[in-house]
Formats: structure tokens, C-alpha cells, sequence
């Protein structure tokens, strides 16, 4: 017990520590070096004095904040719109047009860059087709760009939002004849506010922060993402890059608090909801049909001639189908080699993280001890929500390249990169797995603890499988994710480890177009594949759920009728041999639960549970039952104190009889589990009743409440349908004696 507290208390500093190193210590690094001057020397503020001093410096935090709040509510707007009309009206193919919402999920951010200049620049498709003269490079570029790069999140979000509200209040207003537009601004509104917030303040911070889009169709309009980039990359000013990093932070870090405020005041879901009903409108319909079909074709051409692009030999002068595109070298390194990197990357990114996330989340959530640790640790573990992946990247430079630092190693090679993904994208992860653990009942670690079974057991046997779910859907966003970020590793790549979504630069700033959009193609087609198996694979893991939950179901079904049934003979059979012997029994655990809760047997223990004191039990007893049909399948006893406990089965239903010894004012019988381990139990002594069961005499405990309070705890009378049968009999076993 004592070590096994021990290797919990270890693990969970290990992996606060794993998260201090990855996270604290690296953005430390960065403010110290945003202090410093280009030799290292201390020189305060100057670096910040010199950025605002530039006016086209300066001007870049204005533009960040003007882009950020400018995308985030025109994607709200559109986002709401579209996703009230997937949930309000009577639109066809819902399931199509919110596979298309989510698209641009699957593509890098600079895949939306290049849309709009295959589709509106100086050789656009749409420019030269109605000879247009449309600037799309600037402010309403990178707008455009932006709003479909954050608009699958924003809709995910309130399409859950609109899911989750209660009919009921809307048929109420109906009843008090309140019209379709004040219900809309007094119950619709006002149930998905904290929704609109936060999806406020996840739009800015995914705007603010984003890099690809601005450096696509930014043009000669400066923002703070792009600005790092050129400090570091272009000018080598490691100094001043930090500057503007932390910038780049401050924001990020206000909309992250404001957003957890905001979350702990949002309301739950009521488990008596009802699902919204959607009612005869063809006016709605109409609109919404118009709105989220055009729009769908919107984000679909976006990807369309993207593709398309990619597939010509020179645009838009030879439009002759060729894989020209997909053909190339870069430095000499094949593109496919490259490719193959960013694959690698992705999947051992996924497996690590999604294995630290879970480990994290369990030590966090399932633990009751070392509070303190676990308040830091899940401090830790949601603040990458709030460091935008260009600072991550730039602050494991200063870290891990440092020549005193033992984890120099990792600088320069595939470790570095996988360990910024896990640390950029480690917060949802992290919060899904905590909320899949929170549904899971608090006792299976009590459960197991009380009956023996190792901790780490318990995990792998339960937890795990309870929480696939959301471990699998961690590995997806890990893996998606890894694929399509820029941000996070455009500083940690050299010759050895470049990767697809970062050669997209290199291929722009070429002028390689054609180049560029081939690789958003390669990553697109990658993502969708790999999503596409990721669902049907999970289906049909949740199928094999299902089937073999119905199967146990209708197992159960079964021998619960074979127990009606024959559960009469049973009783005549042991009334009939105690009459005879004059050997006294009564029914025990489930049997006695069953009796008392429901005067039935209980769904989870489909057997016989019948107690005996040993110092009554005689011979003839075990041979006359067995006479009449009663096949022993297992039996009992320890060393130097002979029989405990024998199994019977009688025609299908299994009979286990509890030998008890007196122990003071105390009854003691044994039990051994399905691992094998044997354990005693202590329960209070007591004279017997006579009760009909199944309509036939049979004997209880008379302080049958107080036995069943000490084994099964307070709440015994309240059926639980999480109770699993390998944790039979007991759930709340009041006082375990030993381990044998």
C-alpha cells in the first residue's frame, strides 16, 4: 500500500517535472533573453523601446489586433449562421455539409493563402474569368485566409452548443405565446452565451497567433507572427524575436484566463434535456438552404483549386494535367523522403502524447492525494493553451541549444520537434481525457485497492477500456495536428529533419506556387485518409462494444430466466437437506441484496450466495445436496484451517456456499477472485429470520440492513448499473483482514 503511494507521488512529480522542463523552463529562457542585447549583456527594456520606436515595427501589433478581432467576428457570424442551420431548419444532406465545415481542419493554414491566389490573385481563376483587379495580399487577405482557417473550430463548437439546449423551455414560451423572434434573443442567446465567448476568445487567439496565412498573402502588411520570423530568420536578432514573442504571448495569455473564467461559469447539460424539435418553416429553410450550400461551395473551391493547381504543368498558361508538381527535390532530399519525415513525426507524436496526456490526466484526476502537485500539474498541462507554437519553437532554441543544457542532444534532431508538438498541442488532449475520466465512477480504484488488485491493473483492465474513446480521438488531433503545424516547428528543423508543412515556405518564397500547393494536397490527402480509417475503425470498435455488451446482456437474460425457473428447486433442495441434517443456512451477499432491494435477484449477480457456520456444517449436508444434483465446480481451503467456501452448479445456475467462523461478536468467511487472490472479511454476527423467497421458506441474517450497510456501503439500496459482475460481491467492503 505504502509503496504503492510511493510510485504514484514519484510518477505524478515525474511527469510535473517532464512539464516544467518542456514548458517553464524554455519560455523562462525566452524572457531572460528578451532582456538581453545581441552579446547576451543585460539592457532592460531597450529591446522593447526599440520595436514601438520603428513605426513599421510598431504598427504590427496594431495590425495583429485589428486582423484578430476583425476574423473573429465574421467567423462567428458565419459560424452561427451555418451551424443554426444544420440545428434550426430542415436542410438535406446535414451529414455532407458538416464534413465540408470541417475541412479545412485536415489542410495547413497557408493551404487557404494560396486558394485565394489561384482563386482572386493578378492569374486567378475568378479575376481573369470577370476581369477583376482585386488585391487580395494585406489586410482583407489574411482576413479572408484566416476566417476559413478558424471556422471549423467556432463551428464545432456551437453546433454542440445549439445540441445541447433544452426544448422544454421553448415549449413553454409557446404555451405563453411568446413570437419566434423574442424566444430567440431571450432563450437561444442566453443558453449559448458562454459558448459565444469563448469561442470569441479561442477565434482571437487562433487568429492572433497564426503564421501561415500572413505569410502567404500578408504582403507588405505587417503582423507580430510574421514580424518573429523575419527577426530570427531573416535578421538573426534572437534578441529582438524573443521581444516580439512575448508580445505575441500577452494577449494570448489574457484570452486564455478570460476563457477558463468563463468556462467555470457555463452550465452543464441537463440529463432531462430534450432534443430540440424543428418545426415547419419554408421562409428558414429557404435561407438556410441558400446560406450553407453557398458557403459550403465557398470552402469547397478553396480546396478544389488548390488540387487543381497542383495537377497543372504551369498556371495558368499550360493547363495540361501533369504530376510536374509532385516531382521535385529540395536540396537534393526527395519531397516524398520529406514526406515520409513529417509521417514519422506525427505518429510518434501521437503515441507519446497521447500517452503522457492520459498518464497526466489520470495521476490528476483519478488521484485524491498530493493536492498541491495535482493543482500545479493541471496548471500546467492547459497552459499551452495559452503559448502560440512560434513562441514554443523559438524558446526550445534558446533551451536546448544551450551547450550547459543535458538535454542538448535533442537540439537539431527528430526529438525536438516531436517533443514541441506534444507540448503545443498537449492542453485538448489533456482536457478530453480528464472530462471522459470525470463521467467514470470514483470507486473502481477503491474497489480494486480493497480487493488486492495492483493499481496499474486496475488501469489497463478498466480505465483504459472505459476511456477509449477519447485516448483514440487524442491520437487523431495529436496526429492531424503534427501533420499540418508550421508554427511550432519552422525554427527546429535543419537539413536532417525537414518537414512537408514547413517546405510549403520554402516553396512559396520560391515562387513556387504550383510546388506549394502540391505539398497542401500530399498533407490534405494524408489527414482525410487517415481520419476516414480512424472512423471506421472506431465504429467498429464501438460495434464489437456493443455486440459483446449485447451478447452479456442476453447471456444474463438467459440465466436470469433459467434462475427463475429452477431457483425454486434450489431452495426446496437446501430446505429439504437442512430439515434432514439440521445444518441452518441463509442467503448472503447479492442473494440477501437482491431479497432485501428488490425481493429478486439483482442484474450483476445471477447466482446463489448462501452462508453457513462451519462449526454446523457436517458431511452429510455436502453428500445429500450432491446427491441431488448439486456438481461441485471449485472449493476452497487454507492450510491448517481446512474448508472456506465451495461452488456448486445446478442445472446452469452456480451455487457458492460461505463458510463462516465466529470470531468474537464477528462472522469471518473468505472469497477468492477471479486473479486468484484470496481474501477474509469481518462481518457483524446475528440470529436468523424466515422470509419467503420465490415463494419458498429460506432464512436471513435479522440484522440483514446492518450486514449489507457493512458490505456494501450506504447507498446498497440504490441499484448501480456501472457494478460490474468480476467485482461481485462486494463494492463497499467495509474491513478487509487479509491477503493470503
Amino acid at each position: 500500500m505504502k509503496k504503492d503511494k510511493l510510485i504514484k507521488i514519484m510518477l505524478s512529480l515525474v511527469l510535473v517535472l517532464f512539464l516544467v522542463i518542456s514548458i517553464i523552463f524554455p519560455i523562462f529562457n525566452l524572457f531572460i533573453k528578451a532582456f538581453q542585447g545581441k552579446n547576451g549583456n543585460y539592457i532592460g527594456l531597450k529591446n522593447f523601446a526599440e520595436y514601438f520606436s520603428n513605426p513599421v515595427t510598431a504598427s504590427s501589433l496594431t495590425n495583429s489586433l485589428k486582423v484578430s478581432i476583425t476574423v473573429t467576428i465574421l467567423t462567428i457570424i458565419l459560424a452561427f449562421l451555418f451551424s443554426y442551420g444544420i440545428n434550426r431548419s430542415n436542410l438535406r444532406g446535414k451529414s455532407l455539409l458538416k464534413g465540408i465545415a470541417l475541412l479545412p481542419l485536415f489542410s495547413p493554414t497557408m493551404t487557404h493563402g494560396i486558394a485565394l491566389i489561384y482563386l482572386f490573385g493578378r492569374q486567378g481563376i475568378i479575376t481573369k474569368a470577370f476581369d477583376l483587379s482585386i488585391s487580395i495580399y494585406g489586410f482583407w487577405g489574411i482576413v479572408f485566409a484566416e476566417t476559413i482557417f478558424i471556422f471549423p473550430v467556432l463551428f464545432f463548437m456551437l453546433v454542440l452548443a445549439f445540441d445541447s439546449e433544452d426544448y422544454r423551455k421553448y415549449e413553454m414560451a409557446e404555451i405563453m405565446g411568446i413570437c419566434r423572434l423574442k424566444q430567440f434573443f431571450t432563450i437561444t442567446i442566453p443558453n449559448i452565451k458562454y459558448t459565444l465567448i469563448t469561442c470569441f476568445f479561442s477565434g482571437f487567439t487562433l487568429s492572433f497567433t497564426d503564421f501561415g496565412a500572413p505569410k502567404v498573402v500578408g504582403g507588405n502588411y505587417n503582423v507580430l507572427a510574421t514580424d518573429i520570423f523575419k527577426q530570427v530568420i531573416g535578421q538573426q536578432n534572437f534578441s529582438m524575436g524573443s521581444a516580439v514573442g512575448i508580445l505575441l504571448i500577452i494577449p494570448a495569455f489574457i484570452a486564455f484566463v478570460f476563457d477558463i473564467v468563463i468556462k467555470s461559469k457555463s452550465s452543464k447539460i441537463d440529463s432531462k434535456s430534450t432534443k430540440y424539435i424543428i418545426k415547419e418553416n419554408k421562409a428558414r429553410d429557404i435561407f438556410f438552404k441558400l446560406f450553407n450550400y453557398i458557403l459550403s461551395l465557398i470552402i469547397v473551391s478553396f480546396f478544389g483549386i488548390v488540387i487543381l493547381a497542383s495537377l497543372v504543368k504551369t498556371w495558368p498558361y499550360d493547363m495540361t494535367l501533369s504530376f510536374k508538381s509532385y516531382n521535385f527535390t529540395i536540396m537534393g532530399e526527395s519531397i516524398w523522403r520529406i514526406f515520409g519525415n513529417s509521417i514519422l513525426v506525427s505518429v510518434f507524436s501521437a503515441i507519446l502524447g497521447t500517452f503522457l496526456c492520459f498518464l497526466t490526466a489520470y495521476m490528476i484526476e483519478r488521484e485524491k492525494d498530493y493536492i498541491v502537485v495535482r493543482k500545479i500539474g493541471y496548471f500546467l498541462s492547459i497552459l499551452p493553451n495559452a503559448l502560440p507554437g512560434l513562441t514554443i519553437g523559438l524558446a526550445y532554441i534558446f533551451f536546448f541549444n544551450s551547450k550547459d543544457n543535458i538535454l542538448n542532444f535533442l537540439y537539431g534532431s527528430f526529438g525536438i520537434i516531436i517533443l514541441a508538438n506534444i507540448v503545443h498541442f498537449f492542453a485538448t488532449p489533456f482536457l478530453a481525457i480528464t472530462a471522459r475520466l470525470k463521467t467514470l465512477d470514483s470507486e473502481y480504484e477503491t474497489i480494486s485497492n480493497i480487493m488486492g488488485v495492483p493499481w496499474y491493473r486496475t488501469i489497463f483492465k478498466v480505465i483504459i477500456p472505459l476511456s477509449i474513446d477519447s485516448i483514440l480521438e487524442s491520437f487523431s488531433y495529436y496526429f492531424i495536428n503534427s501533420m499540418i503545424t508550421i508554427s511550432a516547428v519552422i525554427f527546429l528543423y535543419t537539413t536532417k529533419t525537414r518537414l512537408i508543412s514547413v517546405m510549403m515556405i520554402s516553396k512559396n518564397d520560391a515562387g513556387d506556387i504550383g510546388a506549394a500547393a502540391a505539398i497542401s494536397v500530399m498533407i490534405i490527402l494524408v489527414n482525410i485518409f487517415f481520419k476516414v480509417v480512424f472512423d471506421l475503425s472506431m465504429k467498429y470498435i464501438r460495434n464489437r462494444i456493443y455486440n459483446k455488451k449485447r451478447k452479456d446482456s442476453i447471456k444474463k437474460e438467459k440465466q436470469g430466466e433459467n434462475l427463475l425457473l429452477t431457483g425454486k428447486e434450489v431452495l426446496e433442495i437446501l430446505n429439504k437437506t437442512s430439515q434432514k441434517t439440521g445444518v441452518k443456512y441463509w442467503l448472503e451477499f447479492g442473494t440477501l441484496l437482491g431479497k432485501i432491494r428488490e425481493n429478486n435477484f439483482i442484474g450483476h449477480d445471477i447466482n446463489f450466495d448462501i452462508g453457513i457456520m462451519k462449526e454446523e456444517l457436517i458431511p452429510k449436508f455436502i453428500i445429500d445436496i450432491e446427491s441431488e444434483g448439486f456438481k461441485r465446480i471449485s472449493s476452497l481451503s487454507l492450510k491448517n484451517e481446512g474448508l472456506k467456501n465451495i461452488k456448486y452448479e445446478y442445472k446452469g445456475i452456480e451455487i457458492e456456499i460461505f463458510l463462516f467462523d465466529r470470531e468474537d461478536d464477528k462472522v469471518v468467511c473468505y472469497l477468492e477472485d477471479k486473479n486468484g487472490i484470496i481474501s477474509a472479511y469481518k462481518l457483524s454476527n446475528s440470529t436468523l429470520k424466515e422470509i419467503k423467497f420465490m415463494g419458498i421458506d429460506t432464512y436471513i441474517p435479522r440484522n440483514s440492513l446492518k450486514r449489507l450497510l457493512e458490505i456494501y456501503g450506504k447507498n446498497f439500496n440504490i441499484s448501480d448499473p456501472n457494478w460490474k459482475e468480476e467485482m461481485s460481491p462486494s463494492r463497499y467492503i467495509s474491513e478487509k483482514i487479509k491477503d493470503i
